[in-house]
């Protein structure tokens, strides 16, 4: 068996009337080409206005993502959810699927918190009810999720965080990247603007358009 033999839902939330970040999206996009995944992924398209992160115009994007992801999980999927904002370098698939039999939820870190832009979540009881409620309008997506999990009905969700040297976030990506080595993606978070993302996928060679 492998990963693709699962029911899996391979999929990214797509603002329809967002002009500043397409060329984020193309470059996403010619990544997944790269390591041979775009077939298998799903942009799904939500209506709203373009918003840096932590912006009002932001989460009202990316509250729109909980909503499909309860409904994939209560069809039965697994959930694969992975923000635009990244760049594949590496199939992670087979990595990834050494982690089904033993762990509920399989996500990035973002420095100490479980990161909302790349999680992998199997239709476990406990993790359809992780997705039961819609995010409040004034948390962002993450922070809820993170709520959540530290409540003691979630401590018995079993959880495997990946190798942050792996899976960098941003953060970590920008002090170390000399220092990692071989990848399987890199996430462009902690800069705002999707001109800054580029200037920094530029930089550091990940720039595909």
């Amino acid at each position: 068996m492998n990963f693709w033999n699962e029911k899996i839902k391979f999929f990214s939330i797509l603002n329809s009337g967002d002009s500043k970040y397409k060329f984020i999206y193309e470059n996403f996009i010619r990544s997944l080409d790269n390591v041979g995944l775009s077939d298998v992924h799903e942009n799904i398209l939500v209506g709203g206005e373009t918003g840096n992160y932590g912006t009002k115009k932001f989460k009202k994007i990316v509250h729109q993502r909980i909503p499909f992801v309860r409904d994939f999980l209560r069809k039965g999927y697994t959930v694969w959810n992975v923000d635009l904002d990244l760049v594949f370098l590496k199939d992670p698939t087979s990595y990834l699927f050494q982690y089904f039999e033993d762990y509920d939820l399989i996500a990035q870190k973002d420095k100490h918190k479980l990161c909302g832009g790349f999680y992998v979540a199997k239709p476990t009881p406990l993790v359809r009810k992780l997705f039961d409620n819609d995010c409040p309008s004034r948390m962002s997506e993450q922070n809820h999720m993170h709520k959540k999990l530290r409540e003691e009905e979630f401590q018995g969700l079993k959880i495997k965080f990946l190798d942050i040297d792996l899976f960098p976030y941003g953060e970590h990506w920008y002090k170390n990247n000399s220092s990692i080595k071989d990848p399987y993606i890199v996430h462009y978070n902690w800069i705002k603007g999707a001109e800054e993302k580029r200037n920094r996928m530029k930089k550091y060679g990940h720039w595909y358009l």
